[in-house]
């Protein structure tokens, strides 16, 4: 990249001032796209899932908050905490929906709201 008075050289193509201007911006909108996302990233809490059951369950955990995603999917053992991360509201508080599966019975469906960091969700 070479800068010839108002033409800028860039891979063997030139661009005038507007070319260069165009290219400044795009490079800030990068810069300001990643920023965004690592506020978006920053606003998650931890929480515990807890097998409370005498049996293994199958646990399927789906945050409300950030657009229904599954945030975890796995058989816990009795008494086996799972750490989990979920999105949280302009409040600070976090909303899960669970489904418990465990042996022959029929799945077992919950919503859950105002969690707070650190809290454990007893299954």
């Amino acid at each position: 990249m070479k800068i010839f008075g108002d033409v800028l050289l860039l891979n063997g193509e030139m661009f005038g001032v507007t070319g260069m201007r165009k290219l400044i911006a795009i490079k800030l909108m990068v810069l300001w796209l990643m920023a965004l996302g690592t506020a978006i990233a920053q606003d998650k809490i931890a929480i515990q899932v807890i097998n409370t059951a005498d049996a293994a369950r199958k646990v399927h955990v789906v945050d409300v908050i950030c657009g229904n995603n599954v945030v975890f999917q796995d058989r816990l053992e009795p008494s086996q905490i799972a750490t989990v991360r979920i999105c949280v509201d302009a409040s600070g508080h976090g909303s899960i929906i669970t489904t418990l599966v465990g042996g022959c019975a029929s799945a077992v469906v919950t919503h859950i709201d105002n969690l707070v960091a650190g809290v454990d969700v007893r299954l």
